[in-house]
């Protein structure tokens, strides 16, 4: 009986966070889209949203400050989703050449025995290029021909 008490608490504190789309394209000079965040849980979740940009080193992904060519606008930077709630964030942004820059949606998402706070984070990347229609496939054959 012990067990399945620990099993349905450990089922409960790892719940799912989602979000959707996971990515998305489109024209560098008017951004404008929208993403889901999902709290799958059992308790109310305060979230943070921090856009980043995303770079190409030596084929690999480099996470970096917002470039200052990139302009980014979401409708909040913080929230709190509510218990098996779906929370929409609308995102306005434009590159002055092709970008691609993630939102992170941070989550606190509990503490361990020793009080350390335990963080969740995903995110949505967008991609933006001069032509909205395969962007995302054009970043990365640029990242395979530098490898």
């Amino acid at each position: 009986m012990k067990s399945l008490a620990l099993i349905l608490i450990l089922s409960a504190v790892a719940s799912a966070q989602t979000v959707s789309p996971l990515n998305s394209e489109h024209s560098r000079k008017k951004i404008r889209g929208e993403f889901t965040l999902t709290n799958d849980g059992l308790a109310p979740l305060a979230v943070t949203l921090e856009p980043m940009s995303l770079t190409f080193v030596d084929g690999k992904p480099v996470v970096t400050d917002l470039a200052p060519t990139t302009r980014v606008k979401l409708s909040e930077y913080s929230a709190s989703i509510g218990i098996k709630q779906i929370r929409t964030f609308m995102v306005n942004a434009s590159c002055e050449s092709d970008c691609v820059f993630i939102v992170f949606a941070t989550m606190m998402t509990g503490h361990t025995a020793s009080g350390v706070a335990i963080a969740t984070h995903v995110g949505t990347t967008v991609y933006a290029c001069e032509k909205q229609r395969g962007c995302r496939e054009s970043f990365l054959r640029q990242v395979k021909d530098t490898k």
